[in-house]
């Protein structure tokens, strides 16, 4: 059940992301994963959303000493407005990177909202923010 879930949710993340939906048909119910239905155009955000991300995140020092890495998966709301509500961790892997994805997702706003029979509506979005440890060249120091 949960590989399902995480399926679903890898799904909806790639289609939102990567390919732009005409129309999507019905919406999908599965415990409290909600897609969107008939929406003709997903939110767009003015820019490039991964590098917003890797630009405004701070990597926990906990987590850097610990060197834990890895993906939060988070989901929100985006109003009829753009603006990101309601946030929620799907999949975590500790609270110092959990308040850290939470953190950069409430500060996504989208330049437009999702449109649907030509008005905006509110829409289920689901993202992943990845904590990647940074790469440290080792050197001889005398």
């Amino acid at each position: 059940m949960v590989k399902k879930i995480l399926l679903i949710i890898t799904l909806v993340f790639l289609k939102q992301f990567f390919f732009a939906q005409e129309n999507v048909q019905k919406s999908i119910s599965n415990q409290n994963i909600i897609i969107s239905d008939a929406v003709e155009s997903m939110p767009l955000f003015n820019g490039d959303l991964s590098v917003f991300i890797k630009k405004i995140m701070i990597y926990p020092s906990k987590a850097l000493i610990d060197k834990i890495e890895g993906r939060v998966i988070v989901s929100f709301w985006v109003d009829n407005k753009g603006k990101t509500i309601e946030h929620e961790i799907v999949k975590g892997i500790r609270d110092d990177l959990n308040q850290e994805a939470l953190r950069v997702t409430k500060l996504i706003v989208f330049s437009k909202p999702a449109m649907s029979g030509g008005k905006p509506v509110k829409v289920h979005y689901f993202i992943t923010v990845e904590f990647k440890l940074p790469i440290i060249k080792h050197c001889k120091c005398r």
